[in-house]
């Protein structure tokens, strides 16, 4: 007696877009973007629920911080920092002038 296994989910990994596609054998395939900045500016991942006593999953798509975001981000501070250190070390006596 031989058995075949059916997919019914298939998560794949690419560098392109999250994607969420039916086949017409029915078969549900989830692609994930990287999830590495090395790859693209906007990494992400997936949380997947599989519920028991039936073939019901949900998939939510999860995007992270874009690399660009996250390197302005530390710039700005970066010069806010400087500019508090500069303005905290000037002399009092500058000022009273």
């Amino acid at each position: 007696m031989a058995f075949a296994l059916v997919c019914r989910i298939v998560f794949s990994a690419h560098t392109h877009e999250f994607c969420d596609h039916t086949h017409s054998d029915g078969t549900r395939e989830i692609t994930v973007p990287s999830m590495t900045w090395k790859a693209r500016d906007d990494p992400g991942f997936v949380f997947a629920t599989f519920r028991s006593g039936g073939n019901t999953v949900s998939v939510s798509y999860c995007s992270l911080a874009r690399e660009s975001h996250v390197l302005i981000s530390y710039t700005l501070i970066l010069f806010l920092l400087i500019t508090l250190w500069l303005v905290a070390n000037k002399p009092y006596n500058m000022c009273l002038r």
